[in-house]
Formats: structure tokens, C-alpha cells, sequence
């Protein structure tokens, strides 16, 4: 679901397309950290932690379920001045 709804799915399609080999450019990431000296870390989100985080995003609080409440009720106001 998160797959599809992101735009992943299409961007990879896309690199599909172009005969693109997906995932080259953290092989070649750390090789160049690693002939540099430098540390590389892989900052890349899996698909179960897009989910969640998706889900932590979308959880509403109380403080925008009040905001959500408040236009609601202004919206009739607002409508017919």
C-alpha cells in the first residue's frame, strides 16, 4: 500500500525502463567512503518503517482534531457572510 501510494513503485518502473540497475548507487557510495576513509551510513527506510512512519504522520492530535472541530463549526459563518 505505502509502496504504491509513495510513487516508489512508479519510480522504480521508471528506472526499469532505462535498464538502470536499482541499489548501484549504495555499492558505489561506499566505496567511495571507503577508499576516502570516510564512515558510510545507510539512511534508506525499508518498507515496514515507510509504513509506520506514514502512520505516526497520520495519527491525528488533539490538538489538530480541535483545529478540524473549529473550522467545521466556522464554516457556516463564513459561508454565509
Amino acid at each position: 500500500c505505502a509502496f504504491a501510494l509513495s510513487g516508489v513503485g512508479l519510480l522504480y518502473g521508471i528506472i526499469e525502463c532505462f535498464s538502470v540497475d536499482a541499489g548501484e548507487e549504495f555499492l558505489a557510495a561506499e566505496a567511495a567512503a571507503t577508499s576516502r576513509s570516510i564512515p558510510c551510513v545507510c539512511i534508506d527506510v525499508d518498507i515496514n518503517r515507510l509504513c509506520s512512519r506514514i502512520g505516526a504522520a497520520l495519527v491525528p492530535t488533539p490538538c489538530n482534531v480541535g483545529n478540524a472541530i473549529w473550522a467545521w463549526v466556522s464554516f457556516p459563518r463564513i459561508v454565509w457572510q
